[in-house]
């Protein structure tokens, strides 16, 4: 999974370079979901750009926005106490995808119809 984090890293410096300031563009992003997956991407482009983490667990959310990752991994664990990271998670998803230029959708992969249905209208 690491390796699979790592090469995205790369590819999306490399896609969202700005080769004339020699910098990363930064962008508004969301990321629905915060289990290991949605929490690492959010964490990693965290680093270059604003990312909104969207939950439906209160107690991750505040995890979150206190640094504390709500998930038992050392890498997240370091980057939210000692990065200085621009993301911040809600509830709201609303609030989460206005003004969004890129979404990332990561749910449940033992999705269940009956708990994790959920009709989003933007």
């Amino acid at each position: 999974m690491r390796d699979g984090l790592r090469k995205f890293a790369e590819w999306y410096k490399e896609f969202y370079m700005d080769k004339k300031r020699g910098s990363v563009i930064n962008m508004k992003i969301a990321v629905a979901g915060t289990g290991y997956v949605g929490l690492s991407i959010a964490t990693l482009l965290s680093q270059n750009n604003e990312v909104v983490a969207l939950d439906i667990i209160p107690e991750k959310v505040e995890m979150i926005n206190k640094g504390t990752s709500p998930i038992k991994d050392e890498y997240i664990e370091d980057y939210l106490k000692n990065k200085n990271l621009n993301l911040r998670a809600t509830l709201d998803y609303k609030d989460a995808f206005k003004d969004a230029e890129f979404i990332v959708i990561s749910t449940p992969t033992n999705y269940d119809d009956e708990k994790n249905f959920l009709i989003l209208q933007v």
